[in-house]
């Protein structure tokens, strides 16, 4: 198989692998348990530290997500797992890879019924700069107040920013829920645009597309390296 190939294949999975990369959300509606109030409100500093705090702190537990990729014309899911401090294991049915394996530097492909080291390196899948550039874009932060989120209580926050798709900056708008005892994102609604690249071409653009994150943390969630 063509490095572009490859590619193509995977495109839906890069568009969600790490959070960070497509960080914004949708706007759903919701029905807040508790609606902030005048001076209880954070104020836009507070919410980006909420905000940023969070999908830093996120990265240092083991943890799952389950994504739901809705476009036009289809709906996608991948699941995502994810190990600290490098590991990352990847599974959707409409990928050619079936399963993608990422152990630091390295990432293993799983098709036809065998496994193999794909010719790529991981940070072609992993935006190592994605926190930084989330900074720099964030606005229209709000606090939206508190819904009960699978038992627990959450904190809802909605805010816009931009991501790079090709040449191109896109524009999303997020929703987010973080616990409200940890910080931690728990889930969010990603209303923008995802990668798809033109096999022949090589060209890189964006289609419109709704994307659910759902994530939850487990302490014994493991990955190894699929083969020698």
């Amino acid at each position: 198989m063509t490095t572009q190939k490859f590619l193509r294949s995977i495109c839906w999975v890069t568009c969600s692998l790490f959070v960070l990369a497509l960080v914004a959300c949708s706007n759903p509606a919701a029905s807040p348990d508790g609606a902030p109030a005048g001076a209880d409100a954070p104020s836009a500093s507070e919410i980006q530290a909420a905000i940023l705090s969070a999908f830093e702190n996120q990265y240092e537990f083991s943890h799952h997500i389950e994504n739901t990729i809705t476009t036009t014309d289809s709906e996608v899911f991948v699941t995502i797992d994810y190990f600290p401090p490098d590991r990352y294991a990847i599974s959707s049915q409409d990928n050619y890879y079936t399963q993608i394996i990422i152990i630091g530097e390295t990432v293993y492909g799983f098709a036809d019924s065998q496994w193999a080291v794909l010719p790529m390196q991981a940070d072609q899948l992993i935006n190592p700069n994605a926190l930084e550039e989330l900074e720099a874009t964030l606005q229209d932060l709000q606090y939206l107040g508190t819904e009960t989120l699978n038992g627990e209580l959450a904190d809802v926050y909605s805010y816009q920013s931009q991501t790079t798709i090709g040449e191109s900056q896109v524009p999303q708008t997020s929703r987010l829920w973080l616990g409200a005892s940890d910080g931690l994102p728990y889930k969010i609604v990603i209303d923008g645009q995802i990668a798809t690249m033109d096999a022949r071409t090589g060209k890189i653009e964006g289609i419109p597309a709704v994307t659910t994150q759902v994530i939850t943390y487990d302490p014994d969630l493991t990955i190894e390296a699929p083969i020698p």
